[in-house]
């Protein structure tokens, strides 16, 4: 399965990278971005690189609700883990969005993207863990595809799906009932949906 997903990556990759070269013809390219998002409270600010490439960052606050019932009653609380992600994203679409007269301004187009995400909170990341007492780092890298638009009235949408591995510290029990921290590693499923308004000048 492992094999299988790199050979997919390196595919896309290897296809993406070549239409590059029938965006040549377009005069669209890569801008400055920043906007600030609702659904996860927080900013994003986007650097162009070159013509079809920009580096993007964003830092948010990820809600968590947790609801807990047994025989001796229930529990809710609902909390925001701080979080930040680093892309490096390549846009292959901005000319056959432009032929087809669709707005292309401000990165409105589809990427692919190596994608660094960080999450500082307490949930467990296997089944065999316990919630954490205090927060820690939980770390995904991996490879995502996303569509980005940011429209005239300022609306901005993002969507993002891939996969990912993920690398964090857990608290289980050994054989003799002691709690003890461990490594945790494993493949996982990326996605994000992130809605927000761009606050640059208007041009």
């Amino acid at each position: 399965m492992i094999r299988t997903r790199h050979a997919c990556f390196a595919a896309a990759f290897l296809f993406f990278s070549t239409t590059s070269y029938t965006q040549e013809r377009d005069n669209q390219q890569t801008t400055d971005v920043t906007s600030v998002t609702f659904l996860s409270p927080g900013i994003r600010y986007e650097k162009a690189i070159n013509k079809f490439t920009s580096l993007y960052g964003s830092f948010n606050w990820y809600p968590t609700f947790y609801y807990w019932s047994g025989f001796g009653g229930s529990e809710t609380a609902f909390y925001l883990d701080p979080g930040f992600s680093l892309q490096y994203r390549f846009y292959y679409n901005f000319y056959g969005r432009s032929e087809r007269g669709r707005r292309t301004d401000m990165n409105s187009a589809n990427y692919i993207a190596p994608i660094v995400f960080v999450v500082f909170t307490k949930n467990s990341v296997s089944d065999y863990d316990y919630d954490e007492a205090d927060r820690r780092a939980v770390t995904t890298v991996g490879a995502v595809w996303g569509m980005q638009r940011n429209y005239r009235k300022r609306f901005s949408l993002d969507l993002h799906l891939g996969v990912g591995h993920y690398y964090a510290k857990g608290t289980t029990q050994d054989g003799g009932g002691n709690l003890i921290k461990v490594n945790r590693d494993d493949w996982t499923y990326l996605g994000g949906l992130s809605l927000g308004f761009w606050i640059n000048k208007r041009k």
